[in-house]
């Protein structure tokens, strides 16, 4: 038997007992339990405070649920990275990989700790690591916080949207998408720079792509970028009101990945 329905059994069968609640002061009630085969004196008052509490820790396990799969749904990212934690960062003690991590694992704790503006950015060579400390920075600020999430990959993002010109059916249209990465929490932008159409020398980004990413800037300040592109480069790919808007607000959270080996590339 549920303890609420016990405690409607309770409620139908109980009688005064004479003694008083040490806690609230009321009566208690006896009523005789068919799972001890005795007489059990309880205070209603408590009883309802149980239900309560069950009630609400029941409702908060829904609701960390819920916002566990609108984080996965809101998110277009190979299915390896959700295994991207800190735990799972390995870094030798005492290595520039080390200090990016616990670095990084401190934006997270600030990002969990206050819904306000800000940015960070992870820049460097690729397979430095990058993407799986924004990851386990996303991660972790969803776990202590439960702060609407979306971690979005840039080419992906674009391929999905280029596909909704031609196939009605496709969910992440350029409207879908800019909506998405607006009204969440938090949003992390990974490999920015990767989806840039080659123009005018190979370099700049396409005025079309430029606009989404533009949009979306305008309208989240609280975003985690991720580029392989140095700051000389994020110039020539973009224009002069992305660019300063990829750094707004991020003076003590631009995260340089220089010199960290591709670890992509270890042991080939």
């Amino acid at each position: 038997m549920s303890i609420a329905m016990e405690a409607f059994q309770n409620a139908l069968e109980a009688k005064r007992s004479g003694q008083k609640c040490p806690i609230h002061g009321c009566d208690k009630l006896v009523y005789f339990s068919l799972r001890t085969k005795q007489d059990e004196a309880y205070c209603p008052e408590c009883q309802n405070e149980q239900l309560l509490k069950m009630q609400a820790e029941f409702d908060q396990k829904a609701s960390r649920s819920i916002n566990e799969r609108k984080f996965r749904d809101n998110s277009l990212v190979s299915p390896k990275m959700w295994a991207c934690t800190f735990d799972s960062f390995v870094a030798a003690p005492n290595t520039r990989e080390a200090f990016m991590k616990h670095k990084i694992s401190r934006a997270a704790d600030a990002f969990a700790a206050k819904n306000t503006a800000h940015n960070a950015v992870l820049y460097g060579q690729p397979g430095a690591g990058k993407s799986h400390l924004a990851m386990a920075l996303m991660q972790k600020v969803h776990k202590e916080s439960q702060q609407t999430m979306a971690f979005v990959n840039i080419s992906r993002l674009f391929n999905k949207i280029k596909n909704s010109f031609e196939d009605p059916t496709e969910y992440w249209t350029k409207e879908k998408a800019i909506q998405i990465m607006t009204s969440v929490d938090l949003l992390c932008i990974d490999d920015l720079g990767t989806e840039s159409s080659m123009g005018r020398q190979g370099q700049e980004a396409s005025r079309w792509v430029q606009d989404v990413i533009y949009d979306v800037l305008e309208n989240q300040d609280r975003i985690i970028i991720t580029t392989n592109l140095s700051d000389k480069q994020l110039r020539q790919v973009y224009d002069s009101k992305i660019f300063s808007r990829i750094f707004a607000n991020s003076a003590n959270t631009r995260f340089d990945f220089s010199g960290i080996s591709d670890k992509r590339l270890e042991g080939v």
